[in-house]
């Protein structure tokens, strides 16, 4: 009777990740990728996403009950979570970035030296070049996730 409680137990957790993990995928699928895919290699992605403190709460409250996973299963679940939360991280800095861009431009339009174009110049080719490790992080993390939602048992719901 105990084994069995477990197993539901632990079939409602894999349900729950594969749902949040779904969703996300789908959030993604709708905002953010079709913009990244858009946007051509080696030029700068100009636009800011605002992202939550605590991006996966599902994953987050089911960390103490992961050990009791399958390995094979818990080390995709791992790799999943771990892919996406480079994106965020990426992501992030890259909002930073963005801004940073956006003020130096303003101030070399505003100002018009040579010292403030150049500094928006280095900024924009800054920008460029991380928005290149910006579109890999998501293919990564879109990639991990099509494994795991690949490897998850159904979820009657979806």
């Amino acid at each position: 009777m105990e084994a069995e409680v477990v197993q539901s137990e632990l079939l409602g957790i894999l349900r729950s990740i594969r749902t949040e993990v779904r969703l996300l995928k789908l959030h993604v699928d709708r905002d953010i990728g079709p913009l990244l895919a858009q946007s051509a290699h080696d030029t700068p992605f100009r636009h800011i996403f605002p992202l939550d403190d605590d991006q996966f709460p599902i994953y987050r409250a089911f960390l103490p009950k992961l050990g009791l996973i399958d390995d094979r299963v818990r080390n995709q679940i791992v790799e999943a979570y771990g892919a996406a939360q480079s994106f965020v991280s990426t992501f992030r800095y890259h909002n930073m970035l963005l801004e940073r861009t956006i003020l130096a431009e303003e101030v070399a339009t505003l100002s018009n030296t040579v010292e403030s174009i150049t500094k928006a110049k280095q900024h924009l080719q800054g920008l460029r070049v991380y928005s290149n490790s910006l579109r890999a992080s998501l293919e990564a993390a879109m990639n991990a996730a099509a494994a795991l939602l690949a490897t998850l048992p159904p979820d009657p719901a979806d």
